[in-house]
């Protein structure tokens, strides 16, 4: 329900926006704790058209800000591990669907806590482990990524613990009906032909089927799994939803779905640059996605997301480690490549932000494509490797 008017002021609630849509059980735990009675626009609900609600403004109501208390090299350790960990999890989902066993949903809820907790110490160390891609890996690894990005862009909106918890869940869980698409159409390295497709579109509804047979599991979460293919025009799949029809969930998991699925390679296709992919989101703003959170991923990730490519004014390559929300245009990056594109031994890591005022400032001066000068990106991050000096600018 669209809730217009309180019993109380709207400046002594502690509500930010005048005006707003239940969405979960904190909004209604909240408003009954301040008023008695309230009044609903019968027009703006989500059962009926009419002007979007299904909005950023009118879903983080009460934003919640979060600060940094760890830096990269704090978190990076934590952050692998729980990385780890996730994809044992991941792994033992796919056995379970395969035999057509129940899956394990108190451990979904225990990993995305454990992911929400270094998200909230810190996203970077968790958004570098996205990066470490393999394609013949690549089921397993985007269900982890879209929910590592999912809860990054939650963050980012300040949202609350609550719904973090479960957009991380409902993220994690996004693809399981990928699960019953069989493998020779998953893993085509051509164009599917109509009836491939076909089957390819019953991955959601199938998702969706699978998860609403576990008691309790909250609409949300299941929701993500049915309508994280719809699209804002209503061009997408399973029932062509358009607008405010697609929930603010599924919205915001079809966003990172997208970015994190044109930033793999794949058998049919090389993955681009993190900053092409948000140029490509951007121009999809409105007739795929929802153009309110497609701005705020963008800033979410910023100028440079992390694991960009990008080129110094001394020549030299570096790719982008960090992603401090103050400091976008200066980053930290680790240098690999010097000015004569040769690897250097031991690369160097340097924080833009935090330069020795008597030496020459680096800056960068362009973002170099995906794979630019032979670089796996994967493969530096995978070995990435933190000092003192990196703790000390943190």
């Amino acid at each position: 329900m669209y809730v217009a008017e309180l019993d109380i002021p709207w400046l002594d609630s502690p509500f930010k926006y005048q005006g707003f849509v239940i969405q979960h059980p904190q909004h209604i735990e909240e408003v009954q704790r301040i008023c008695k009675q309230v009044t609903i626009d019968l027009e703006r609900g989500y059962d009926v058209a009419g002007p979007s609600n299904n909005t950023v403004a009118n879903y983080v109501t009460k934003p919640v800000s979060y600060p940094r208390d760890h830096n990269l090299e704090q978190e990076l350790d934590t952050a692998r591990n729980m990385y780890d960990t996730t994809r044992k999890y991941i792994d033992s989902v796919m056995k379970a669907v395969a035999n057509d066993q129940d899956i394990d949903i108190d451990e979904a809820r225990n990993v995305v806590k454990g992911i929400v907790g270094s998200i909230i110490r810190n996203p970077d160390a968790l958004v570098c482990m996205t990066q470490l891609k393999a394609r013949d890996e690549y089921t397993a690894q985007h269900s982890i990524n879209v929910c590592i990005l999912a809860l990054t862009l939650g963050r980012h909106l300040g949202m609350d613990m609550y719904a973090l918890n479960m957009l991380g869940t409902g993220a994690l869980l996004h693809d399981i009906g990928k699960l019953k698409t069989p493998l020779e159409v998953l893993n085509k390295p051509d164009r599917l032909d109509e009836e491939e497709f076909a089957q390819m579109k019953e991955h959601p509804q199938q998702g969706y089927d699978i998860l609403t047979k576990i008691p309790g599991l909250p609409h949300m979460v299941t929701d993500i799994a049915l309508s994280h293919h719809e699209r804002e025009g209503g061009q997408g799949y399973p029932n062509g939803l358009s607008g405010d029809q697609i929930s603010f969930w599924s919205k915001l998991v079809s966003i990172v779905d997208v970015y994190d699925a044109i930033t793999s390679d794949r058998c049919y296709h090389k993955g681009m640059s993190p900053t092409e992919a948000l140029s490509r989101l951007y121009s999809w703003r409105g007739t795929d996605f929802a153009t309110d959170l497609i701005e705020q991923f963008i800033q979410c990730l910023g100028i440079y997301p992390i694991g960009s490519l990008v080129e110094l004014s001394t020549a030299e390559v570096a790719i982008v480690i960090t992603n401090e929300p103050d400091n976008r245009l200066q980053p930290k990056i680790q240098i690999i490549l010097d000015d004569f594109k040769n690897p250097l031994f031991s690369p160097r890591i340097i924080d833009l932000a935090n330069q020795d005022e008597d030496q020459d400032m680096l800056r960068i001066v362009r973002t170099l494509e995906s794979g630019a000068h032979g670089i796996n990106v994967a493969e530096q991050l995978r070995s990435l490797k933190l000092g003192n000096k990196m703790r000390s600018e943190a």
